[in-house]
């Protein structure tokens, strides 16, 4: 989201540095209590730089490569990347219809948000590693535990 400053100047509400690498600890941290071998995770802000990435097991370039699809997916869908893929299936849309923007529609990217009532996009939250839904949890935990906001995770299924 951006706010007009002054004419010809906008601000944009992202993500901060600190608060991204405190979310990659957390989904760190949430992955080895759940015994998840691997897991490589990143935080993007609004101006889609990574600002924070980390992992822990033996990851691969893989896991970092579907990582880094997840946050660009979600960053130009401005949904997490289990919604996109439901709202595509449900509306019979096909992937290549988006061009190149749509990296991946595996689980675990999230869209974050700075309000509960998920109105102003902040940036996004992605892990690769465990299965989707394992991906998606441990980046739920992170967000929530910033006092940040994401969409419904409940309905993912690997």
């Amino acid at each position: 989201m951006t706010t007009d400053v002054q004419e010809g100047i906008v601000e944009m509400k992202s993500i901060s540095p600190h608060a991204a690498f405190r979310m990659i600890g957390i989904a760190l941290d949430f992955a080895k209590q759940r015994g998840v071998k691997k897991m490589m995770v990143g935080v993007m802000g609004m101006e889609r730089f990574l600002l924070a990435s980390a992992s822990c097991g033996g990851v691969t370039l893989n896991n970092e490569l579907a990582m880094r699809n997840k946050l660009e997916t979600v960053l130009y869908t401005q949904r997490s990347t289990h919604i996109q893929r439901a709202y595509m299936q449900e509306k019979g849309i096909n992937p290549a219809n988006y061009g190149e923007a749509i990296k991946t529609l595996f689980s675990g990217g999230l869209v974050v948000y700075a309000d509960p009532n998920c109105t102003q996009i902040v940036g996004a939250i992605a892990a690769s590693g465990g299965s989707g839904s394992e991906d998606a949890w441990c980046c739920f935990q992170a967000v929530y535990n910033v006092g940040l906001y994401t969409d419904e995770i409940d309905s993912i299924d690997d």
